[in-house]
């Protein structure tokens, strides 16, 4: 499971928190444009509680478990600045063998 905890920042980018009690870390992998260009999840910094990704961006979680998903931040809708509403677009992989390599995932 994958829960995730999210808060307001600006037009461009979003809090993340590793709060859930499934998560066990976030990071943000700044270096890279798709999710299947994560070849080892575990070598970006996990050292926060709290991440703070822009658009277009991926962020990594691992879960209680061990197992590793990539969002990438497609978009952020803010009622506090100009939008008519609170929405947050993303795409996500669940890398579900286990591994934190990415690249092996057919998208």
């Amino acid at each position: 499971m994958f829960e995730t905890c999210w808060s307001k920042s600006s037009a461009s980018n979003i809090i993340l928190y590793n709060d859930p009690a499934s998560i066990k870390s976030v990071a943000v992998a700044k270096d890279i444009k798709e999710i299947k260009e994560i070849k080892d999840a575990r070598m970006y910094d996990c050292s926060s509680r709290v991440k703070r990704p822009n658009i277009k961006q991926i962020v990594i979680l691992q879960n209680s478990n061990g197992f590793y998903a990539g969002i990438k931040i497609l978009n952020i809708e803010d009622d506090t600045r100009g939008s008519e509403y609170d929405e947050l677009t993303y795409e996500y992989v669940i890398q579900k063998n286990g591994t934190s390599d990415f690249t092996t995932i057919p998208l």
